[in-house]
């Protein structure tokens, strides 16, 4: 049988982070994703979401791009929609209709309760984007990752949980 090395050390909170038991949910959350990461994703989802226009607006008249823009009017300016995909996580229904059901046995107060319509989310949930695609190898392609559009949420992550917890051992 394997010995497991026995773990002796300072674990917890790295004190250079001001965590109080009066720091909010939303406090604890920015810590992880900073607006760094908010204007990355921002900008990400807004270059993807220009590139979906101008290929479905080619041949259409001015009014009907506008219209499209504004259908894509977007993300993290709003975080309300990281809220609801965080309430999603945790309340599961079997459809993203459900959310804003208004029928009594299905309904949950708290999505409509953010202020976002379920088509603003739906749109903003349909170009969500953390990585350019240009930068992306073709499937089958030599260097292709199914984790290419979001290593830069899983790079920052891994570096923030480092930096926040203390795991020392000897």
């Amino acid at each position: 049988m394997v010995q497991k090395p026995v773990f002796s050390g300072v674990l917890g909170i790295n004190k250079n982070f001001q965590i109080t038991q009066d720091s909010s949910s939303w406090d604890i959350f920015e810590i992880f994703f900073s607006p760094e990461m908010f204007k990355l994703i921002q900008k990400e989802t807004n270059r993807y979401a220009k590139q979906k226009i101008n290929k479905k607006t080619r041949g259409l008249s001015i009014t009907q791009i506008c219209i499209c823009t504004v259908e894509y009017n977007l993300i993290a300016r709003n975080k309300d929609f990281f809220v609801i995909i965080i309430h999603m996580s945790v309340l599961c229904k079997s459809s993203l209709r459900d959310y804003w059901s208004l029928c009594l046995i299905i309904h949950t107060a708290y999505t409509a309760s953010v202020g976002m319509s379920r088509d603003r989310c739906h749109a903003l949930l349909t170009m969500f984007h953390p990585n350019n695609n240009d930068a992306k190898a073709g499937r089958g392609q030599p260097g292709c990752d199914p984790l290419f559009k979001i290593w830069p949420v899983i790079d920052t992550l891994i570096t923030k949980f480092q930096d926040f917890c203390t795991l020392e051992s000897s």
